[in-house]
C-alpha cells in the first residue's frame, strides 16, 4: 500500500530556483540557501550541508530584496520547511 502525501500548508507555493540567506545570532551568522519553493507563508529551502539553525531566524531572498522573520516547521537533510512570521 502507498502512502498519500498530505499536504499541510495554508497557502499555495510555486516552485523556484532562487538565492536565499538565512541570518541568526543578531546578523553575525549567515547561511547561503537556495529557495526550492515559495509562496506567501514561507519557503522551502535547500542548504550545501545539514541546516542547523535555530527555530527562529531572519530570511533574505538575495534577488528580491526580501527580508522576513521566519520560523523553522520542519527538516530534512538538507532542507527546511518555513513559516513567515
Amino acid at each position: 500500500m502507498t502512502e498519500v502525501a498530505v499536504e499541510r500548508r495554508s497557502k499555495d507555493r510555486r516552485r523556484s530556483l532562487l538565492n536565499g540567506c538565512v541570518y541568526y545570532a543578531d546578523g553575525k551568522i549567515s547561511l547561503d540557501c537556495t529557495v526550492r519553493d515559495i509562496g506567501e507563508g514561507g519557503v522551502r529551502l535547500r542548504f550545501f550541508g545539514p541546516p542547523l539553525l535555530p527555530h527562529d531566524f531572519e530570511f533574505r531572498l538575495v534577488e528580491r530584496g526580501v527580508r522576513r522573520r521566519a520560523r523553522r516547521v520542519w527538516t530534512s537533510d538538507r532542507e527546511i520547511g518555513v513559516a513567515f512570521v
